[in-house]
């Protein structure tokens, strides 16, 4: 999953809310994959195996799995990991604390 969010496909978002007496903060971490192979038999083996990973992570995560295939000329997937329960954050924390990102999201996570 550090590999994953360290490339272009995770990232932390944090977003304020503004109400009449109150500011909520919402904390969110994103993990996003969009990928577009041959429609053959490489290409869909490729795509299921995609969603075996990121089954487990949220499963892991204690999270659902948002996915499309699209298939025209090629096929195209779409896998995302949304977590913003405080339970999933801890579960995201303790992983990142083991296991480092090393590009400059590692900022974000420390922010």
């Amino acid at each position: 999953m550090a590999g994953f969010t360290d490339g272009e496909s995770g990232g932390f978002n944090l977003s304020i809310y503004k109400r009449k007496n109150t500011t909520r903060l919402l904390l969110q971490f994103k993990l996003e994959i969009k990928q577009a192979h041959p429609n053959n038999v490489n290409g869909k083996l490729i795509g299921s195996a995609y969603f075996s990973i990121f089954s487990e992570l949220c499963e892991y995560l204690k999270t659902s799995l948002v996915s499309r295939t699209i298939r025209l000329n090629d096929i195209r997937f779409l896998f995302i990991i949304i977590v913003h329960s405080s339970y999933s954050q801890d579960i995201i924390m303790e992983y990142f604390d083991k296991f480092p990102l090393l590009g400059k999201k590692a900022l974000d996570y420390a922010d």
